[in-house]
């Protein structure tokens, strides 16, 4: 499998978005602390105080600075663990007989796209991998992706326009009728 080294940098940025939103507690909504059985569920304990978005320590402005409360700097290597609890099943996250939620999770972590999420879950640019995305026609809407010159598999291949047509031509059943993809949202819409 190839992947992107800049990916796995994604991949620890979303488990520690995932570890501050189990350490954050709630001031508007959510809980009253009223349980069956006693048990409180809020974060202070009262049992009477509503949840908030406010984190802890240094996650303190995390709930109102999600995409810079935890910026600091970085270094490429090293080991990322990540814990599922389904059994992988195959190893093709565009098809549809083995594709599943923790998968997905998993593999957005290292694989490439044009796109990613930032810590507050908007979608961005992948700046690693992708120059510009820009809608150049409405209808029929037509958009221009420009890969970086030096974007390229952890195989040294470099990412290209044929990884694109890749995903497109398997992700629409009249290119290929005998695939099986897990999403055909778009492709389907494709004027070719």
């Amino acid at each position: 499998m190839r992947i992107h080294k800049g990916k796995a940098l994604i991949a620890g940025v979303a488990a520690l978005a995932l570890g501050l939103t189990a350490c954050s507690s709630s001031k508007k909504g959510g809980s009253t602390g009223n349980t069956t059985g006693g048990a409180s569920s809020s974060a202070s304990g009262t049992g009477n105080q509503p949840s908030g978005t406010k984190g802890k320590g240094i996650f303190a402005s995390c709930g109102a600075n999600p995409n810079t409360c935890n910026s600091g700097s970085t270094k490429p290597g090293g080991t990322f663990t990540y814990t599922i609890e389904k059994v992988i099943t195959g190893w093709n996250l565009n098809s549809a007989n083995s594709n599943t939620f923790d998968f997905a999770e998993v593999l957005d972590g290292v694989l490439p796209g044009a796109f990613t999420a930032t810590p507050d879950l908007k979608p961005v640019l992948y700046s690693d991998v992708m120059d510009s995305a820009t809608q150049t026609k409405a209808n029929p809407q037509t958009l221009v992706y420009k890969i970086k010159q030096n974007a390229v598999w952890s195989d040294g291949k470099p990412i290209d326009a044929s990884d694109f047509q890749f995903q497109w031509d398997t992700s629409d059943l009249t290119r290929c009728p005998k695939c099986a993809p897990a999403s055909t949202a778009g492709y389907d819409q494709s004027l070719r």
